[in-house]
């Protein structure tokens, strides 16, 4: 699916300086409507990641850097999101703040289920089962030019014609689908 048990290099994370927002107290009380934080985020945080669905129903914080961060080629993530791959951003859950985990989820395979918005239909996250980690899709984050993959999943399903991330590692993925009824 898309986690692959891969962990990014420390290299590969962004560095709380250049891709988290840096909060005192007078930039806290000056900032105002789309980049404000979810009501239940102190203001000050030495790592700061927004984000929000399309109609900004579902707004979230994450206040930690992501452990991870790759691209996901499985059928699964492809179909989920509408696209060639998905992009992931995995966090602890505890350092996710605001309403992102009273999105609706449907199960999209025996370990894992993902997170959509009800009213405008954005993909938000992927959660396996036995894990405290969720993958934020990264195309949902406020800045997502400063989440970096560091490597790719799913690479049996990788489309031919993709050609992002070049050189970086890649793995296969650990659960296959069933074959479809006939």
């Amino acid at each position: 699916m898309s986690r692959g048990g891969q962990e990014a290099a420390g290299g590969d994370l962004p560095a709380a300086d250049s891709s988290s927002r840096q909060h005192d107290e007078h930039d806290a009380q000056s900032r105002q409507g789309e980049d404000s934080p979810p009501a239940d985020v102190a203001p000050r945080q030495e790592y700061w990641l927004t984000g929000q669905c399309h109609c900004r129903t579902i707004t979230f914080a994450c206040v930690a850097p992501p452990t991870s961060i790759n691209y996901c080629h499985c059928t699964q993530c492809r179909r989920a999101v509408g696209g060639p791959f998905a992009v992931l951003a995995w966090f602890s859950s505890q350092a996710v703040r605001g309403n992102l985990f009273s999105a609706p989820s449907r199960r999209s395979s025996s370990i894992a289920t993902r997170g959509f918005c009800r009213d405008c239909g954005t993909p938000l996250y992927l959660r396996y089962d036995q894990s405290d980690e969720i993958g934020i899709l990264v195309g949902v984050f406020d800045e997502p030019e400063t989440l970096r993959p560091s490597h790719h999943y799913g690479i049996e399903s990788r489309l031919p014609w993709v050609d992002c991330g070049a050189g970086l590692p890649g793995k296969e993925t650990e659960e296959k689908p069933a074959p479809p009824a006939a």
